[in-house]
């Protein structure tokens, strides 16, 4: 028992600093895939994430239709009023200029919507993180104690604490694999097999 408690005070002393690793490490991980290879720069890390972005989503391709329409980055003008004209086939162009746009607002909604929860959830695990790294000598103490309701909340805090340790390179992992798999879907060549 006289050992136990020497190393759980051992424990308890340096509990911050072993948390503080955990952290560490889950967030070396999560910058990785969030940010790429250029995780270690400040103005990398941004030109990586919004580069990738852009070439997901690649909201100007619902404007063009053929390869000699105007760019809209370039001349919107000039865009809106071959949308006005009739085509040369006699349809009117105007009420699927209306639909591009409105399907470009609903999924840019959807966009901010599922990358808003993300940041949520990240905030709120920087908050659990600042609890649980305050119940850590707790946690400690209450491992050492050999009455099994207690020992069972110690238990309890390392799952949680875990967890929201963890959750931020899961989160990362999951975006990084869906800009790679959208920067790429050009690429992708599905066989007919498959596609009937």
């Amino acid at each position: 028992l006289l050992v136990n408690i020497i190393v759980m005070a051992v424990l308890i002393n340096f509990s911050l600093m072993i948390g503080g690793i955990i952290i560490d490490a889950s967030n070396v991980f999560f910058n990785y895939f969030i940010f790429g290879p250029n995780a270690g720069s400040e103005e990398g890390r941004g030109l990586y994430l919004s580069n990738a972005l852009a070439n997901a989503f690649q909201l100007n391709k619902f404007f063009n239709q053929s390869e000699d329409a105007p760019d809209p980055q370039t001349n919107l003008e000039g865009w809106l009023q071959s949308q006005v004209e009739p085509a040369q086939t006699g349809g009117n162009k105007l009420f699927m200029s209306i639909i591009r746009i409105f399907f470009i607002i609903v999924f840019s909604f959807m966009v901010i919507l599922c990358l808003g929860d993300l940041v949520g959830t990240l905030f709120v695990r920087i908050f659990m993180l600042w609890i649980l790294l305050i119940l850590a000598p707790l946690a400690w103490v209450a491992n050492l104690l050999p009455i099994p309701a207690i020992s069972n909340l110690a238990g309890k805090w390392w799952g949680t604490f875990l967890k929201q340790c963890f959750i931020a390179p899961i989160i990362g992992f999951f975006i990084y694999l869906a800009l790679l798999t959208a920067g790429n879907m050009n690429s992708l060549k599905f066989s007919d097999a498959y596609m009937s």
